[in-house]
């Protein structure tokens, strides 16, 4: 359907297939989306313009021989004995299942990295969320202790006064959680479905229903409020009507820690002094903030490392791993590397076979692969030791034991008194799935074969997008499975009509330059993309309400403090002088704190999120460390600016004045 659309086809149109020799016209009966054709592509992303599927009755055809089998098995049918019973009726065939075919298992990546995605972010939300509604509750009910003393005066009992001050908490949060969660529902969703449906065939989206989880965070933010209104109207009513109708006293001072190093003390102004001992006053209210401004840096170092970490890993795969310019695929009539190396304008040409492979460990299910097969003293494809990047540089997680890889780039030929001839080298990831290892013996089989040959596995490499298994030129010419016919040419430096001469050539089937293929693979990873830039915009949200919502706590708090200092003497710039210098205290000493966990969660977010076929590492470059603590800095730099506007609003009179 989407191939149909975009090269503007319809029903009733018609067609000219040209298979083989044989060319036939065929009408467009319908449109059809299949499963099977999820993703639906050759390459890194697909191209409806130039790619797509088609299907026709077999009788059109009768010539063609079956290539594929599709078996639909019961819910409660066992898929390894199902896989073991086809594999022995049909002993030359690879089995696929759903967890390694492409289209489906591409599209269970996308939903295990957002299934990952959603565990770990909303809990940092949800924490500073508390936080906000903790501060902001406990200031109203705070506010309202002269009321409560008038109630208690007029004679209310405690269970109506506490009833009517919880209903300050569960109305607003019963109102704010069912549009949250309808907003939620029906908002993000949409736009992530969006930005899928540029990669996968999709159909129309639909509302889930209400999953017991979102239930349970709606709940839990309504009776938190409760709660918190609960117990501090339990404090406030406790006391007696009159101290209630009292202005609050202030925290008692006292001594802080600086203060018992005289030889620093000493030395502190007025003002430092002063911002050091309500610092250490309200420590509650000191360490709420804390955590808020150190929870929103880290969700904006993560955001933003996560952008690094795709960033580094396409960058490395296509500017280090893959070091040719041009990638020339050839079909069954290619001829030998030799051949287009002698008329190929380019400072050097190779050739690479990829073969479809089963296979396996000892008795273990099997599993296909891609096999690359490379030449003897290859360049233009860098292989590095797993554990390391393709330069050398350790990445963090250990190596295996035995042979290391080549730190040219080079794949190894066999060595003399291994224990097979045969060698082999298995991607990182794809050898943790299997549980294989260096020094490993695994079992492969060639398409249309039956017969398996022993492989000894040479060391591990890592490769950042598409797991196989790669072996030299000659450990394939000693399996006798025939001869080293490329299926694609890697071009390094070509000249200005190299591209063009390949394509004119009927045996090739396309030609991609490699920045080609960066950019398509950045199209497919923009989902993560999406998501960090999502995580930046709520966190710079979250930052604001937090530090305005504790300024404005603090300012309260301290209203007559401020009256009694302008009464002193203290100047408006003065008053200013020392709110922004405490909050600045507060906003800096989060920043720095939230740094270490941003890229700690940046690492378990990279991890709890890689697919099959990809290696993440997390990577978290020091600009944007820095880009994410000066966007909090100015985030609290405008909170701060609204705050120190009040204080030229502060009437003397009016916030010195006694209640009695």
């Amino acid at each position: 359907m989407y191939a149909a659309g975009a090269n503007d086809l319809s029903p009733g149109d018609s067609v000219v297939l040209n298979i083989g020799k044989k060319s036939q016209e065929f009408i467009i009966r319908g449109l059809v989306m299949s499963p099977e054709y999820v993703f639906n592509s050759p390459d890194v992303i697909p191209e409806p313009e130039t790619y797509g599927f088609i299907y026709v009755n077999k009788a059109a055809f009768p010539e063609m021989p079956v290539n594929e089998i599709c078996v639909l098995t019961a819910d409660d049918a066992d898929i390894e004995k199902v896989k073991a019973a086809l594999e022995e009726k049909l002993p030359g065939a690879f089995i696929l299942d759903r967890k390694v075919h492409k289209s489906t298992q591409l599209i269970r990546a996308e939903i295990s990295q957002f299934k990952s995605l959603s565990k770990v972010f909303p809990i940092m939300f949800f924490a500073v969320s508390v936080l906000i509604v903790m501060t902001t509750m406990t200031r109203i009910v705070e506010n309202q202790r002269t009321q409560i003393g008038l109630l208690k005066a007029l004679g209310y009992g405690k269970g109506a006064i506490v009833r009517h001050y919880v209903s300050f908490g569960f109305y607003p949060s019963l109102i704010g959680a069912v549009c949250g969660l309808a907003a939620g529902r029906n908002t993000l969703p949409a736009f992530l479905w969006s930005i899928l449906e540029d990669i996968y065939v999709l159909p129309d989206i639909r509302v889930a229903v209400v999953s017991q989880v979102a239930l349970a965070v709606c709940i839990s933010s309504v009776l938190l409020t409760c709660i918190i209104c609960y117990y501090t109207c339990r404090r406030s009513i406790s006391e007696s009507a009159a101290a209630l109708l009292r202005p609050k006293a202030p925290a008692a001072g006292s001594r802080v820690l600086l203060e018992r190093i005289s030889l620093i003390w000493k030395r502190l102004s007025f003002s430092a002094k002063m911002i050091q001992r309500n610092l250490m006053r309200n420590r509650i209210r000191t360490i709420m903030a804390l955590t808020g401004v150190m929870s929103c840096t880290a969700l904006m170092v993560t955001a933003l490392g996560l952008l690094d970490s795709v960033d580094h890993m396409v960058s490395t795969y296509y500017g280090e791993t893959l070091k040719y310019d041009l990638r020339a695929d050839l079909d069954e009539k290619a001829g030998s590397v030799d051949m287009y190396r002698k008329i190929t304008d380019a400072d050097k040409t190779e050739g690479i076979m990829e073969i479809p492979v089963s296979i396996r460990k000892a008795e273990s299910s099997s599993r296909t692969v891609l096999l690359t097969v490379v030449e003897n003293d290859q360049e233009l494809l860098s292989l590095g030791e797993a554990g390391t990047d393709v330069n050398g540089g350790h990445t963090g997680s250990a190596g295996p034991a035995g042979k290391h890889a080549d730190t040219g780039g080079q794949i190894d030929t066999p060595d003399a008194g291994m224990p097979y001839e045969n060698q082999v080298m298995v991607s990182e990831k794809l050898a943790q799935i299997m549980g294989i290892d260096a020094g490993d013996t695994i079992k492969l089989r060639l398409p249309g074969s039956e017969d398996e040959n022993d492989m000894y596995v040479e060391n591990l490499v890592t490769i950042q997008i598409g797991q196989g298994i790669y072996m030299s030129e000659k450990s394939w010419n000693s399996l006798g499975k025939g001869a080293f016919i490329p299926t694609a040419l890697l071009i390094k430096n070509p000249g200005e009509d190299t591209r063009g001469f390949f394509e004119g050539l009927d045996e090739v089937t396309g030609v991609k330059s490699l920045q080609s293929l960066r950019d398509k693979t950045k199209t497919g990873l923009e989902s993560i993309n999406s998501v960090s830039l999502l995580m930046v915009a709520f966190a710079l949200v979250l930052a604001f309400v937090v530090l305005y919502n504790m300024g404005i706590l603090n300012f309260m708090e301290r209203v007559r403090e401020f009256a009694t200092l302008k009464v002193l003497g203290f100047h408006h710039r003065e008053i200013r002088s020392l709110i922004i210098k405490e909050n600045a205290i507060i906003a800096v000493a989060g920043i720095l704190s939230g740094i270490f966990p941003g890229v700690w969660l940046t690492d378990l977010v990279m991890k709890s999120s890689e697919p099959d076929d990809m290696v993440f590492r997390a990577l978290v470059e020091p600009t944007s460390i820095a880009a994410a603590c000066c966007i909090t800095l100015i985030f609290s730099l405008v909170a701060q600016y609204l705050l120190i506007r009040k204080v030229r609003g502060i009437v003397m009179t009016q916030a010195l004045k006694s209640v009695e």
